[in-house]
């Protein structure tokens, strides 16, 4: 504003009418000057941007942590309540004729087949624990707890014994579930999970425990077993239960084939 009184000031009278130019470009300077100190004012009204958020940008990681994993348990309430409620309508619509009772087979055989239905039968219960006992002289911490990779290891055993269905904790893995670690913790889809991990798998009993057994991708997990650096435990029961999948299920990259 003050740059442009000086300029204002250094214009000599004019002797003659500004020409249409001149007048438009003063015009333009004097709504550029006054939108931009209008902006910087209403800037300087905003409040900052933890602060509009709600959230402190020196929050401790734990009250991070604990309070983000609220706010997944409130999300995946409001999912499993909206599916119940679409489970609800998808019933009420399959029960008016013939052709939609079809199309509401198809569509439930199509949800089992993706995780999104809970589903129980005979299965397999395997149970993943870090080692209590003292480590070797030569052994390191990595070598008593569980890792990501050993988790990995057991749900491909299982893929391969027929499994039909396989929950973590009761996490439901589909085919957009991957597993990593984070520091002493494993991510398991969009869940936080820790040791002891129990993971139930739907199948056949006997072929899966002989996967498990004699897989030779599971012989180091088997050997650091026997040698009481974790836990690798495998149960048979007559009724396992796999809760449905709470968590997203968009696609960003596969499309149906032509």
């Amino acid at each position: 504003m003050a740059l442009l009184v000086i300029c204002l000031r250094r214009l000599r009278p004019l002797a003659y009418p500004p020409s249409p130019r001149l007048t438009r470009a003063l015009g333009l300077l004097v709504v550029g000057v006054l939108t931009g100190l209008a902006l910087s004012l209403h800037l300087a009204q905003l409040p900052p941007f933890a602060a509009a958020r709600g959230t402190s940008l020196r929050e401790p990681p734990s009250e991070l942590i604990a309070r983000l994993d609220q706010e997944q348990s409130v999300l995946r309430e409001g999912v499993e309540t909206r599916r119940r409620l679409l489970a609800q309508v998808e019933q009420q619509a399959g029960s008016r004729g013939g052709m939609l009772a079809e199309i509401e087979h198809e569509l439930a055989l199509n949800r089992m087949l993706a995780g999104l239905t809970e589903v129980q039968g005979p299965g397999v219960v395997v149970t993943l624990a870090d080692g209590d006992r003292p480590l070797g002289q030569d052994e390191l911490p990595e070598a008593v707890i569980v890792h990501d990779y050993d988790v990995i290891d057991v749900i491909n055993a299982l893929w391969a014994g027929g499994a039909e269905a396989i929950t973590i904790n009761g996490e439901r893995l589909v085919f957009s579930s991957y597993v990593y670690c984070v520091g002493s913790t494993l991510i398991v889809g969009d869940r936080r999970l820790s040791p002891p991990l129990v993971m139930a798998a739907i199948g056949d009993q006997e072929r899966m425990a002989r996967v498990l057994a004699q897989d030779p991708e599971l012989e180091p997990l088997r050997r650091r077993a026997r040698e009481h650096a974790l836990v690798f435990q495998v149960e048979a029961r007559r009724q396992v239960v796999c809760t449905s999948y709470l968590g997203g299920v968009a696609q960003r990259f596969a499309r149906a084939g032509d």
